[in-house]
């Protein structure tokens, strides 16, 4: 099935693509001064499809897109303690966060720090997510949402040409991790009765 798509871009270059309506998006600065790199994040509220589930018709999903800095243990922690300071103020219905954590799978601390806040990864470091063996990207969801399937597509079957009488390199170094996530909207309609 064919669907408009919705796009958000910001300067430092993520992008969040839905076919849903996107409400909001707000490239968000890192205030920590130990980020050295990769120094803002993106967050996208989708307005998501009830159904006629619900009275108001209104349920939300949050998205987090980040790029772990790639200096330092320390500020990548930092970065996490802010996103997650963020999250704790969000009212969406479901929430996700997502990226290349550049959290190394030594003992991957930050997405402990993720799972530690209520979200589960899609996958415990034992899946390659980069063409060099590592594995450093992530998404993590949150309550009421469940990881159906999850794999890696190869990107070094994918490639480009930046101009077109160049050689075609590979589109990153990245392999491109996807999820088939669940949402349980009878849970959150549940809890939402619970607290009126």
């Amino acid at each position: 099935k064919y669907f408009n798509t919705n796009e958000v871009t910001t300067t430092s270059g993520r992008c969040m693509t839905s076919a849903y309506e996107i409400v909001s998006s707000e490239e968000i600065p890192f205030e920590s001064q130990s980020v050295a790199t990769n120094q803002s994040y993106l967050k996208c509220v989708i307005a998501l499809p009830t159904y006629k589930r619900y009275p108001d018709g209104n349920t939300t999903l949050s998205i987090y897109n980040y790029h772990g800095d790639s200096t330092s243990s320390a500020a990548r922690a930092a970065q996490v303690s802010e996103i997650l300071a963020k999250i704790a103020t969000d009212t969406s219905d479901f929430i996700i966060v997502t990226g290349d954590t550049n959290d190394f799978p030594d003992d991957h601390p930050n997405w402990q720090s993720f799972i530690n806040a209520g979200f589960t990864p899609v996958h415990h470091g034992e899946t390659q997510t980069c063409t060099d063996g590592w594995s450093i990207d992530q998404i993590f969801f949150g309550p009421n949402i469940s990881c159906l399937y999850y794999n890696v597509i190869d990107s070094r079957d994918w490639k480009y040409k930046p101009t077109p009488s160049s050689t075609p390199i590979p589109v990153s170094d990245h392999d491109f991790l996807f999820a088939d996530l669940k949402f349980d909207f009878d849970a959150v309609l549940a809890a939402r009765n619970a607290n009126s």
